[in-house]
């Protein structure tokens, strides 16, 4: 049998941050979105209710994210 990676959908969070990462393994594509903002992570005092600490941890979030999609993809 053999099998092969077409797809991934991964959630990162962080506090109350979160994103979600999507990769094609096929084309090496990724995207980050973030509250239903396709392919948009937003960083705002209005997505964030006015507490800057859920944009630190959103980036947290980002940051580990890239980090795991620059392995996976091997880009």
């Amino acid at each position: 049998m053999k099998t092969q990676k077409t797809w991934l959908t991964i959630h990162f969070y962080e506090g109350e941050s979160h994103i979600e990462a999507t990769l094609n393994y096929e084309t090496k594509n990724y995207s980050l979105t973030h509250g239903g903002n396709d392919e948009n992570v937003l960083f705002s005092s209005k997505c964030d209710n006015g507490e800057i600490k859920k944009s630190f941890d959103r980036l947290k979030c980002v940051t580990a994210a890239l980090k795991f999609i620059k392995q996976e993809l091997a880009i």
